[in-house]
């Protein structure tokens, strides 16, 4: 049931509407030399999480200081500039930062 139903949002989300357009794509670079990139769209509250060729998909969470994105399992904090990931409660990137172009 839980993968029909993410189908189906991924196919709300990103296939059926002309306004939910790619906005961007930032890299972050973390303590230990690791890095992901996130992909964020226009008018969803969605991101993709790519950590090591692993691709996640997140919803937005409300959150009482900067923006969380979740998926149950996997955790995406943001700040401002920084961020940090956590997966099964553990935080696994930490002090992370846009990476310069």
């Amino acid at each position: 049931m839980s993968i029909a139903l993410l189908i189906l949002i991924l196919a709300i989300a990103l296939g059926c509407s002309h306004n939910k357009v790619f906005q961007s794509g930032i890299t972050y670079t973390c303590d230990e030399g690791k890095s992901f990139m996130v992909e964020f769209y226009e008018n969803v509250d969605i991101v993709f999480l790519t950590i090591s060729g692993r691709r996640f998909y997140l919803h937005r969470d409300p959150s009482a200081s900067g923006t969380k994105y979740h998926d149950g399992n996997v955790t995406l904090w943001i700040k401002g500039q920084s961020a940090f990931v956590e997966i099964g409660g553990q935080t696994e990137l930490k002090n992370c930062s846009v990476k310069s172009k």
